[in-house]
Formats: C-alpha cells, structure tokens, sequence
C-alpha cells in the first residue's frame, strides 16, 4: 500500500476545489487549510490518522491569540476535512473513515448576527443621511430586498424590467464576476414599492455616467465590495451599528419571516429551487409573488415609519 503524505495529497485536494468551485469558497478551503489542518497533521502519513486524530483537530483548533472558535468556523472546517477524506476515497487510497461521525463541539460558541435596530433602519432612510455617499441607496436596496451585497453589486440596467429583477450575476471579493453563488441564487424577484423607488433615485444619481451597471464606482466601471465596505464603515459608525453589509440579508429575513410564507422567503432570497425559465419574465410574477411585493411594501411602511 503506498504510504502518503498528508502535505502532499492535501496540495492535488487544493487544485480540485480549485478546479470546481468559486474563487471565494476556494479562498476559504485555503485559509483553514494552513491556519488549522496542515499545521497539525500536513507531515503525519494519511494512513495513519485514525476517526479520532481528525477529531482532534476540530476540537482543539484555536484563533489568533488563542481565540475560541465559533461554531460556523469549526463547521466549515470539519467540512474542508470531510472533503478531503471524500477526495482520497474517490482517488482510491485505502482511506476507511466514517467522515458522519465527525461532530462539531456542542459547547463552540455560537456568534450573534448583528443586524440594525428599527432606529437605525428608519435612519438609515431619513431624507440626508448619507447625501454624500454615492453608494446610500445600495445599501437601502439590500435592506429592501435581502440580496447578498455581491448579487445587488452584479445588477446591470438590462436586467431591470419595470418591477422585476433578474439576477444573474454576482461581483464577489477581487472583483471577479461570478454567476452566483449557487444555482439557486439565479432567480427573478419583484421588487417592493421601497425598492423601485431607490432605483429610481440610484439612476438619477449615475446618471452622468453612463454605466451599465446599477451601482458603479465613481468613474462607471463595475465597483468593488472593498470599495464599498469603506464608504460603509465610515456611515455605520454615524449610524452606531456595527453591523455588516451581509447584515442586510439578514435583517430582511428577520423582518419578513413572519410575514411570508417559508416557500415565497426563500424564493425571494435565493434558497429555494431554480426557476424554469428566464425567458418571458411577463408570466413570472404570478399571484402569489405580487401579494408577497405587495406585503413586504406594507411590512417596510410600517418600519420605516412606526416601529419600535
């Protein structure tokens, strides 16, 4: 049986993730390959790690200073070792691991989502906050909408009809140009009232550009999510909130979750099935998805103006 070692097979397991998944993800696999995994295993032979070695190093990975892990990061990593011992099974190296029974700790604690307050939101849009900021009605379309920041970022002006919205692009870190984060994140949405009026005014704003994009940098070309992430740093601290851009995502689930139905959420916000056809977008909108634009538009009447 040939003797391998870990470093060395880990290196090829890199090169097929590469090979099959998105830059942003890849980038991920790498991070928690040599911040967790190759430092405690990559010179020890595969055939000599047993269920419980593997076990090991999710339960005593640590962060920078010694930092516990939280629960999302030690389920990515048993998930970038699983894949690897996926990966050396299918390349036949006698690996007989039961990759089930690797378990995330139950006490790794579990990091809270920081999304705004109902004050921050009405804020947020308040006639003058943030004037100067070409990138303001960006951040209220996320929070209207619950697409990811990289989603929203990839809208061209072609994928605009009236009140609905293709999306079938995104701008992820580095500015690659993906086609979303997965095929179910390829979808159609009708927009609420709220977020028809922030293009609105998001066009009149780019207008002098002359962009193919819905939210270009200042000189029209495709903008950065570093871009971004400073001009929002600089306004979320006016607003108090250190919340995320992704945070957005999060707050409009939050507020819709119990005003929709879970199959008309996750079809909004790209969880659910991909859709047929992207060919004759009249016929898309059906019944069901105009009452659900019409209940978000209520649902942000009510926050943007009354809530507590």
């Amino acid at each position: 049986m040939r003797r391998v070692i870990i470093k060395d097979e880990w290196l090829r397991y890199l090169a097929d993730v590469k090979a099959r998944s998105g830059q942003e993800h890849y980038r991920n696999v790498i991070g928690i390959s040599y911040n967790y995994v190759l430092p405690q295993c990559g010179e020890k032979c595969l055939q000599d790690m047993h269920l419980t070695d593997w076990q090991l190093i999710i339960n005593t990975a640590v962060g920078r200073n010694g930092k516990t892990l939280a629960k999302k990061t030690l389920s990515n990593l048993r998930g970038v070792i699983v894949g690897f011992l996926i990966y050396c099974e299918k390349d036949d190296m006698d690996v007989h691991i039961n990759t089930k029974l690797l378990y995330v700790p139950r006490a790794a604690p579990t990091v809270g989502k920081t999304i705004l307050t109902p004050g921050q939101l009405r804020q947020l849009f308040e006639p003058g906050t943030g004037s100067e900021d070409m990138y303001i009605h960006y951040y209220r379309f996320l929070a209207l909408t619950g697409m990811r920041p990289s989603e929203a970022l990839g809208l061209k002006h072609e994928d605009v009809y009236d009140n609905i919205v293709v999306i079938r692009r995104a701008i992820v870190r580095g500015g690659k140009i993906t086609s979303c984060k997965n095929k179910n994140a390829r979808r159609i949405v009708g927009l609420n009232r709220q977020a028809v009026h922030e293009l609105a005014a998001q066009n009149k704003l780019t207008a002098n550009l002359c962009s193919e994009w819905i939210f270009p940098n200042q000189t029209g070309s495709k903008a950065s999510q570093s871009t971004i992430q400073k001009h929002w740093d600089r306004l979320s601290e006016r607003l108090e909130t250190k919340a995320s851009l992704y945070s957005f995502r999060h707050l409009y689930i939050s507020v819709m979750k119990t005003h929709l139905s879970e199959y008309m959420l996750k079809k909004l916000v790209g969880h659910s099935a991909e859709m047929d056809t992207f060919g004759v977008y009249g016929h898309v909108i059906d019944g069901e998805m105009e009452q659900a634009v019409r209940d978000t538009s209520e649902v942000f009447d009510f926050w943007l103006k009354g809530a507590k």
